[in-house]
């Protein structure tokens, strides 16, 4: 079937819970596999017969995207890293998450055992990493916490809504992440006692709520996401 169709048979999905027929974008995270399939379709389209097997497709999907969010936090670690000589490029502190990254690859990650790879954690965890890193850059660049550069600062807010937005499509859960990570922009906020870091705060919760409303109208009113 086309794309279109497999989508409007996701949304009137009289399988997964027959004889009842449930929307399946709503009730499940499945937004990797519809992207993933649209892709692979594109890739069909472009290569012909020399695309790879749909399943090892999905698979090397994951990876590239937990490659993307390790690329992350080695930048996020190159940025915050500070001292002198060296370091204050970010190269060593860059250098040293690259390291502890490979050196512990099995125990951040669950995708070598390809029998989980369908955990949606394994999809939403590297965007997690990269929307910490957007925040970063979002509170580093804040024009009322010094920065000079306002248009980097809302290239910086909009990287973090769209992160934001990935991520609870690819996992209902990370809501509860994102609880906790607003709790804590909170919590600097009342130790730094400063007008500046109110503002920042202000577009935390702002992109928060922006994307909590982007990613209940892709899903269909989840109701995890609204209770």
């Amino acid at each position: 079937p086309s794309w279109s169709a497999a989508v409007w048979q996701a949304v009137f999905d009289s399988r997964s819970e027959a004889p009842d027929t449930i929307n399946a974008i709503q009730r499940f995270n499945i937004y990797q596999e519809l992207v993933c399939g649209m892709l692979y379709r594109l890739l069909r389209w472009i290569v012909g017969d020399l695309a790879p097997d749909p399943w090892y497709f999905f698979r090397h999907s994951c990876y590239a995207l937990n490659a993307l969010g390790h690329v992350a936090l080695v930048l996020l670690a190159a940025s915050v890293g500070g001292g002198g000589g060296a370091v204050s490029s970010g190269v060593l502190p860059g250098a040293t998450m690259f390291l502890l990254l490979y050196l512990n690859r099995r125990n951040i990650s669950r995708i070598h055992d390809v029998g989980l790879l369908n955990l949606r954690e394994n999809w939403a965890v590297p965007v997690i990493w990269i929307q910490v890193l957007c925040l970063h850059g979002l509170l580093a660049s804040h024009p009322k916490l010094g920065a000079p550069q306002k248009a980097v600062s809302r290239g910086w807010v909009w990287s973090f809504r769209l992160a934001t937005i990935v991520c609870l499509l690819l996992w209902q859960f990370s809501a509860f992440a994102f609880l906790l990570q607003v709790s804590a922009v909170f919590l600097c906020t009342l130790l730094s006692c400063s007008e500046g870091s109110r503002r920042a705060l202000e577009d935390v919760i702002t992109s928060h709520l922006f994307a909590l409303g982007v990613a209940l109208a892709l899903l269909f009113g989840n109701e995890l996401l609204l209770q």
